[in-house]
């Protein structure tokens, strides 16, 4: 097996070292989908060098390569520059990210802390003629706060967009000087309802006096006032979309100056009666914790990139021009900006190393599922040749057809629902036998499990976690010796959001589709993606947990009655013995653990530990 590379060590170890909370901060930071909002810009054009005024380690940097941009990156640490430059040779950002050029430190003149290097125009006139190709490159100065525009706007002609991720590095008015045409900003509003702590799914409400405080006396910080700020500094109209739920910890991507992608409200958001309230009253804009902003000062009313995507391929397929167009846009947590249409669409265009592997990983394995699942159909899927503004660009994305329902897990408080749901579900998975029933082999053994233990137990980074590993995996092979077990087509991580179902009225519950196949496994163990979808759906419960949901279905007996009855219909199709439920039970956290560290980028720190308890010995 490979070493990993140095990137992937120096992100481990570091979140491994980190406090818990600021190692969930670290994981947001590096999601490369917080690129997503980008595609709501205009196609890079010109020269398409971009300025990033942030953390070079950033995912957004990697994101913006991949959708076109040349990169450079200022931020004044120089360890975050030795990460970025490593992780972009060692993903192979390229074709996206090639050398470009370097602002470095300058310890010749005490008056500014950082100038364009000598070798910046020989290093530009190397790059390759690729269209697509770009390089995030870092820029270093000796202090943060020291000012950095002075210097800089001897290479304003070089950044065609300027993108402030951390404000209190550049203003806006600076920005707006060192670009000749976009000018960018993620920030928060004032007047934010809830904020994140910076940590995954951790939000908090702001409180009634707070608000009042912030609606008094914090004048500049809200969306109207952003907007005008940004005005005076382009002389142009800005442009806003809200980072939803919050800059820190976003999924969705809403433009608050188009019709869409817009916000999507489910059956769960519903009941929140007050904050439906509040979106009816055109409250949202106002109100929403975190935002994005751009303004262009040579074109305001170019097409965003989104519409050139897709116009590109509707003409491609034939199909009438502005038939699709944005209705949802998520980024997802597997750093890819997932775009739905009302017209029946679902596109997808990765920004990160590992998503791209994911996105053409479900593209082919939506060819060879079998036909008993129902699955989306393959539209296009390969590099599209765009031509914004004169400019060449060249994207990979795929294209497949949309359910018109929505995840299951907008079911969990229709009990009726989930259970019509959950019959159908297992009544459909039973069906993708692939493999005649027969006695376990050692060899069995070794496919079904011994090479998963070895791929968790790798990077579990914990003694006792490895130890109880090897314990568990010699108990499962006494336990299957003998069982007479087959093999069925797996999707591997069908989790709630992955099974789409009519979400309301008298066909609620109606199974729709199953979607997102990147970890397919034509060959897997029979009960894996039932139990895992009870799991997931038990875990996201409210004062639930992966661990408690997994402890708890231990033993059959804690099954809920549509729970056992699914369970008991799929065991009685496919033939299985009562032992295999205690062995799928057992060996759910590392079959589960298996599959993420596969399509993970990097290993999170003694999440095998942390999630189920696995070698911790004291109780909570």
């Amino acid at each position: 097996m490979d070493a990993p590379p140095k990137w992937r060590l120096y992100l481990e170890s570091l979140m491994l070292e980190a406090l818990p909370q600021d190692a969930e901060h670290l994981a947001q930071l590096w999601r490369e989908s917080r690129a997503a909002w980008l595609i709501l810009l205009p196609a890079p054009s010109a020269s398409r060098r971009l300025l990033l005024i942030g953390d070079a380690r950033s995912g957004t940097a990697a994101g913006a390569a991949r959708l076109g941009w040349h990169v450079t990156v200022l931020d004044p640490n120089e360890e975050h520059g030795t990460f970025a430059k490593e992780r972009d040779q060692a993903t192979q950002t390229t074709p996206h990210l090639k050398a470009l050029q370097h602002i470095e430190s300058s310890s010749q003149n005490k008056n500014t802390n950082i100038e364009v290097s000598s070798g910046a125009e020989s290093t530009s006139s190397q790059e390759p003629q690729d269209p697509n190709t770009g390089r995030s490159s870092v820029a270093e100065s000796p202090s943060a706060a020291a000012p950095v525009a002075g210097p800089l706007c001897q290479a304003s002609q070089r950044f065609d967009c300027v993108l402030v991720e951390d404000p209190s590095a550049l203003s806006i008015e600076d920005a707006a000087q060192l670009s000749q045409d976009l000018v960018a900003q993620t920030t928060d509003n004032s007047l934010a309802y809830k904020r994140s702590s910076g940590a995954r799914a951790d939000f908090r409400t702001t409180r009634p006096l707070a608000f009042l405080r912030c609606l008094l006396f914090e004048r500049k910080g809200h969306l109207a006032a952003q907007r005008r700020r940004l005005n005076a500094a382009t002389h142009k109209r800005a442009r806003a979309a809200a980072l939803y739920p919050d800059r820190r910890d976003f999924a969705l991507v809403i433009d608050l100056d188009q019709d869409g992608p817009g916000l999507l409200i489910g059956p769960m958001e519903r009941k929140n009666h007050l904050k439906i309230l509040g979106h009816k009253l055109g409250l949202f804009p106002h109100l929403t914790p975190s935002f994005a902003l751009w303004s262009s000062k040579q074109n305001s009313a170019a097409p965003r990139l989104v519409d050139d995507v897709l116009r590109a391929l509707e003409v491609l397929l034939k199909i009438a021009p502005g038939t699709h167009t944005p209705e949802h846009l998520v980024a997802t947590r597997g750093n890819t900006a997932l775009v739905t249409t009302a017209a029946g669409w679902v596109l997808r265009i990765p920004l990160g190393h590992c998503a791209k592997a994911a996105v053409k990983s479900n593209a082919k394995n939506l060819k060879s599922i079998p036909t008993a699942a129902p699955t989306a159909t393959l539209l296009f899927a390969g590099v599209l040749e765009l031509n914004a503004g004169g400019t060449p660009l060249a994207l990979f994305v795929t294209i497949e057809t949309r359910f018109p329902g929505l995840g299951a897990g907008q079911l969990a408080s229709n009990q009726r629902a989930t259970a019509r749901l959950l019959a159908q579900l297992g009544a459909t998975l039973a069906k993708l036998e692939s493999r005649a029933p027969a006695p376990m082999t050692a060899t069995d053994f070794t496919e079904l499990f011994s090479g998963r233990f070895q791929a968790v137990r790798e990077r579990c980074a914990h003694p006792d976690t490895a130890a109880a590993l090897d314990s568990l995996e010699a108990n499962l092979k006494d336990l299957t010796t003998g069982l007479t077990i087959g093999r069925v087509a797996t999707h591997r991580d069908l989790r709630p959001k992955h099974v789409i179902a009519t979400p309301t009225g008298p066909n609620a519950g109606q199974l729709l589709g199953l979607v997102d196949w990147a970890c397919f496994d034509p060959e897997g163990p029979p009960l894996y993606d039932l139990f895992h979808f009870i799991a997931q759906e038990r875990a996201s419960r409210p004062g639930s947990s992966s661990r408690t949901a997994w402890l708890t279905l231990q033993d059959r007996k804690n099954l809920e009655p549509h729970e056992r009855t699914a369970i008991e219909t799929y065991e009685s199709e496919l033939h299985l013995p009562p032992e295999w439920y205690e062995v799928i039970a057992r060996a759910y956290p590392i079959l589960f653990g298996a599959m993420a560290e596969e399509h993970w980028d990097y290993s999170r720190p003694r999440w095998l530990r942390r999630l189920f308890g696995i070698g911790v010995t004291d109780p909570e």
